[in-house]
């Protein structure tokens, strides 16, 4: 019987050749974008093609420029009859068929010919292994399981439950990694900058979700800012995502708060000789900081994983900051909550959290009805949609000023210049609230004791 996954239909190699044509051709930005489709070389049923495409992507998992000259180079390193089939590929004629699609259609064509390979090839096996006069009764069951697993592949794209032992003893590398980082002297994640917070955290932890929810006027925005300095001070580049203000104008509360100058002489330009060269020092200072803004407005969840990922590989951040979840475009579909597409966006911030192995901060925004009631004290239940966000974070962290409500205690204690960070959800440990000062212009934040 001859193996029907030679059959045409399960196959399209104009198909593959356009992806691979477009990859070429527009290099580093294409794979970024559509580095969460791209991640097995048995997408391509043609040799070539799947050689072609694991010399592109060793390429790009080496930060090396993608281009027709590059990979002719790798690909005459394997045959040179390949380095030719290179050249052939990017300059043959397409139909305009082919070239009507997308990246992305190119991907989804190629998958359901990978699925219909797949599925083929399992039920030629289970086939083959049933009708087979020598096999045993008893095999009939074995070879059922088998092609039960291979089809449970196939739909989820992947293989078998990891062990007991392999998480184990990942569980245990990790643990001994931790251990003596301790013993070194360092945080086992990145530095808060806030000592308390340290101690409760242990620094921002790779593959984590933190959310930073408030009112307006909390400092949410100046926090992360002194979140991002901190990271950064400690040569962990940071990403930030200031979907509301301009960078400079983050920058801006980064120099105040680095030079000391109050922030209303700075904004009027009414600084003297000594306050302008301490502003210029400042700055000098700060420009070394390994911070990138992307300041860009009405973007999109697609947007913020791309930009993560090219960010990722050509900066090699260590932290993402995104200011703030209600501006991000949600892009609901028809009969779709905004509740639900929420939900999307947190739980598409999780996984690529988990994919760049890196913390993300999320500022979030709280519900206004918190400003009709006696206790200003946000709960879990003022976040806005809060039952999507608050499932797919790792840690909540809300942002309480008493004297903002003209509240002269709290908690038995004077609230002039003081900034609570209060715990309403942490996965990994005990919530505490933390009880931190600030300045009057929330440009710098400081331990309390």
């Amino acid at each position: 019987m001859k193996n029907s996954t030679d059959h045409l239909s399960s196959s399209s190699p104009e198909i593959e050749k356009a992806l691979l044509r477009n990859l070429i051709t527009i290099g580093t930005g294409a794979i970024d974008s559509l580095a969460g489709a791209l991640r097995t070389s048995d997408l391509f049923y043609n040799p070539e093609n799947r050689t072609l495409f694991e010399i592109i992507m060793k390429l790009h998992r080496s930060n090396k420029t993608i281009d027709i000259f590059t990979i002719g180079e790798e690909a005459a390193k394997a045959d040179e009859t390949l380095h030719d089939y290179v050249l052939n590929l990017i300059t043959e004629n397409t139909t305009a068929a082919v070239s009507a699609h997308t990246n992305a259609d190119y991907i989804n064509l190629l998958q359901q010919k990978y699925v219909k390979r797949r599925s083929i090839q399992a039920f030629y096996e289970l086939q083959k292994h049933l009708f087979d006069p020598l096999a045993a009764e008893y095999e009939a069951y074995y070879v059922l399981e088998k092609a039960y697993q291979q089809m449970s592949e196939i739909i989820t794209g992947r293989k078998t439950a990891n062990p007991m032992s392999e998480v184990i003893q990942k569980s245990i590398g990790k643990l001994m990694e931790r251990i003596e980082t301790r013993a070194s002297g360092k945080l086992p994640g990145i530095n808060t900058g806030l000592h308390k917070l340290n101690t409760m955290l242990s620094g921002w932890q790779a593959g984590e979700l933190y959310i930073i929810a408030s009112r307006p006027g909390m400092g949410k925005t100046a926090l992360t800012l002194h979140f991002a300095e901190h990271a950064a001070r400690y040569r962990h580049p940071v990403l930030f995502f200031s979907l509301e203000m301009a960078d400079y104008k983050l920058t801006d509360r980064l120099i105040i708060g680095e030079s000391g100058i109050e922030s209303r002489k700075y904004h009027q330009a009414n600084i003297n000789h000594l306050e302008r060269d301490n502003i210029i020092n400042s700055a000098a200072y700060l420009s070394k900081l390994p911070i990138y803004f992307d300041e860009q407005s009405g973007i999109d969840i697609g947007y913020l994983v791309s930009a993560s990922r090219v960010a990722r590989r050509k900066h090699d951040i260590k932290l993402i900051i995104i200011d703030y979840l209600q501006l991000i475009d949600m892009k609901e579909r028809p009969g779709q909550t905004r509740d639900q597409a929420i939900g999307n966006v947190t739980r598409k911030l999780k996984q690529l959290s988990k994919e760049l192995e890196i913390p993300i901060i999320l500022n979030s925004q709280l519900n206004r009805s918190l400003e009709a009631r006696a206790s200003k004290e946000p709960t879990l239940a003022d976040l806005r949609e809060s039952g999507n966000i608050e499932q797919d974070a790792d840690v909540v962290l809300m942002l309480f000023r008493p004297a903002y409500y003209d509240m002269e205690t709290y908690n038995s204690k004077t609230t002039r210049n003081k900034l609570y960070i209060l715990t309403k959800k942490y996965r990994n440990g005990d919530r505490l609230d933390i009880e931190i000062e600030h300045n009057d212009t929330l440009t710098k934040f400081f331990d309390n004791g």
